[in-house]
């Protein structure tokens, strides 16, 4: 799914985003869109891969 799908679908439904994927900040720059939040996650070790933790589990991550 594109990045800026998951930032109008995070918007719709009032979600807030968690990523380390700081490509999110580019389509949400250009739109000047005040939601969803977006939280920018990075590790001591310099990883851009989100501690498991963090990450969905498959069942919940969102679909097309």
């Amino acid at each position: 799914m594109p990045d800026t799908d998951i930032l109008a679908r995070a918007a719709r439904n009032g979600r807030v985003i968690v990523a380390a994927d700081t490509d999110f900040a580019d389509p949400l720059a250009a739109s000047e869109a005040t939601e969803p939040a977006v939280v920018f996650v990075s590790r001591a070790d310099g990883s851009r891969r989100p501690p498991a933790s963090l990450r969905a589990p498959k069942h919940r991550r969102a679909r097309d």
